[in-house]
């Protein structure tokens, strides 16, 4: 499997796509990966397969969206079932950099 993000970063293998997300997460943090909107275009042997992504993380202030986006996948029957061939990754919403009063909630673990 080939993955590639509208950034230019790359993953390759099975395995990557899921290890990239934990990549940067600090221990204790929790993460939950929904996936909606699935619209599959079946042609034979292959499909395209559009769908929308969201990942909820925990935050000092609580529940946060971490980002959310489109995947863009192309899969393929093989022998032994339904593989990706490739998908494209489109962030919408992008974590972004805190701000100096969300770094400080987090140190001292008030809120506003």
């Amino acid at each position: 499997m080939d993955l590639t993000q509208r950034h230019g970063q790359r993953s390759r293998g099975y395995r990557a796509p899921a290890a990239r997300p934990r990549a940067g997460a600090a221990p204790g943090k929790r993460r939950k990966h929904f996936t909606a909107n699935i619209i599959i275009d079946l042609t034979g042997d292959s499909a395209t397969v559009i769908s929308n992504f969201l990942v909820v993380r925990d935050s000092a202030v609580g529940p946060t969206i971490a980002v959310a986006g489109t995947y863009d996948d192309v899969v393929v029957r093989t022998p032994d079932g339904w593989k990706f061939k490739s998908r494209k990754l489109s962030h919408d919403i992008a974590r972004r950099k805190r701000t100096k009063c969300e770094a400080g909630l987090k140190a001292n673990r008030t809120g506003f």
